[in-house]
C-alpha cells in the first residue's frame, strides 16, 4: 500500500526484491505474484530468484515480463 500511494503523489521509483517468495507455499506465492503484478502496473519492478517455480508463477502474473537468465554459473 505505501508504495502505491507513493508512486502516485510522485515519480515512480524502482521496487527490487531479492527472492522475498522463497518460504511461501505454492497457493501464497501465485496470490503474492498477482499483487507484484499489479505493483509493476505503475513501477518498474526487479526480482531476484535462484526458484524456477516462481519465475513460471511471475511469468503468468505478469504477461510481458522480462526473464534474464545468468548462463555459465552451473
Amino acid at each position: 500500500g505505501y508504495i502505491r500511494d507513493y508512486a502516485t503523489s510522485s515519480v515512480p521509483v524502482p521496487i527490487i526484491f531479492d527472492d522475498i517468495l522463497v518460504n511461501f507455499d505454492p497457493a501464497r506465492r501465485k496470490n503474492a505474484c498477482e499483487a507484484i503484478a499489479d505493483l509493476a502496473e505503475t513501477c518498474q519492478v526487479l526480482y531476484f530468484t535462484c526458484h524456477p517455480e516462481t519465475v513460471r508463477d511471475l511469468r503468468e502474473a505478469v504477461p510481458g515480463a522480462v526473464v534474464m537468465g545468468l548462463g555459465g554459473l552451473d
